[in-house]
């Protein structure tokens, strides 16, 4: 304003003649309303210039304000969702700390209850033997039967037997009859003397009647009989009647005996099984046959492996294990078996490695007769 009455005064005075003589107020005032007319335009027209300005710019920072509050909207979304989620971790924490304690309780109990565990050196003094193993007192007993087998140089070319061998019929009588027998530590101190033998005190009687004989040299030209001996005559009648009884037996009596029943059949042949894993032969018919033989080789030498028995009364039913059990050693195995009442049996074979991987091949031949 000072600006604007200083910049009138000028003005004013620029408007005076330059002869210095003042016009008359007539022609001064409309030259001065129209300069106070125009600055108040120029003030109307700046102060309209900043409020379309200030409105523009309110509008502008209007939209921007609408956008930032939009995004303060979300963002303040987000900041309750992961609260939110904040709080279930929390939640979830707490159970998953209540589980490491309830762990750690465990892991307590169990380290009570355990000393001191060094499977490095783990030496087992006494333990369990499997179901089915061979115990020490058996193993010990099979060897006491067992003097020396050479098993790498038994060869079989035949299955028959030589002449003047024993059969299986008459093993199997032998056997029945002989409990346990090993005549290399066989000691006899002491023996009931059978019906009719000599004593010690007979013979020592005896020896005293007799000074010296020398039978090579005794000639008998005459001899008494003992009472009720029988003599020459008397021997004739026997001789003629025995001769009149077999002419009137002749052709009656004849006597034969039955031709004994053998066969021999392998069940397993060269089986693979791996260890601690079994097999099972096919059904075995043993019809009329009242003794079987089980003979059997493997590829393993180093394990017992055992073998089982396996009956039934009918084909094709239920196989149940019986007492004829036997392990191979050495690589082989013998089982005979006399007088059984059995019609169907089958062969199972246990692997005794304790390795699964370990794998042997099998082979078992049966013998059976009459």
């Amino acid at each position: 304003m000072r600006f604007l009455v200083k910049y009138m005064r000028v003005a004013s005075i620029e408007l005076i003649p330059a002869n210095n003589t003042p016009s008359s107020s007539a022609d001064i005032l409309p030259i001065l309303d129209i300069i106070i007319l125009f600055y108040l335009f120029l003030i109307i027209l700046f102060k309209i210039i900043i409020i379309i300005i200030i409105i523009t710019m309110s509008e502008k920072y209007g939209e921007r304000f609408s956008i930032i509050d939009a995004h303060h909207v979300s963002t303040k979304a987000k900041l309750d969702s992961i609260l939110a989620k904040d709080t279930q971790i929390e939640v979830n924490s707490d159970q998953v700390e209540a589980k490491l304690d309830t762990g750690n309780g465990h892991h307590a109990s169990i380290d009570d209850k355990i000393v001191a565990c060094d499977t490095g050196s783990v030496v087992v003094s006494s333990s369990a033997l499997p179901a089915g193993a061979a115990s020490e007192a058996s193993l010990a007993a099979l060897s006491a039967k067992v003097i020396a087998v050479d098993t790498g140089a038994c060869v079989i070319a035949s299955s028959a037997l030589p002449a003047g061998a024993a059969s299986e019929a008459s093993l199997g009588a032998l056997s029945a009859k002989v409990v346990v027998a090993n005549t290399s530590a066989c000691v006899i101190a002491s023996s009931a003397l059978p019906a009719g033998a000599a004593s010690e005190s007979s013979l020592a009687s005896l020896n005293t009647k007799v000074v010296a004989v020398d039978t090579g040299a005794v000639t008998v030209n005459s001899c008494a009989l003992p009472a009720g001996a029988a003599d020459s005559s008397n021997q004739n009648d026997i001789k003629i009647l025995i001769g009149a009884t077999n002419s009137a037996l002749a052709g009656t009596l004849s006597v034969s005996a039955p031709a004994a029943s053998k066969s021999v059949s392998t069940p397993i042949s060269s089986e693979p099984i791996l260890g601690m894993a079994s097999h099972t032969s096919v059904e075995i018919d043993l019809g009329s046959t009242r003794h079987f033989s089980l003979v059997g080789s493997s590829t393993d030498t180093m394990n017992s492996h055992q073998v089982d028995v396996l009956v039934s009364d009918v084909s094709g039913g239920t196989f149940y294990k019986t007492s004829h059990s036997g392990y191979f050693v050495d690589g082989d195995f013998h089982m005979l078996v006399s007088h059984h009442p059995y019609q169907y049996i089958k062969v199972k074979i246990t692997q005794g490695s304790y390795a699964p991987a370990d794998s042997a091949d099998f082979t078992v031949k049966l013998l059976k007769s009459d």
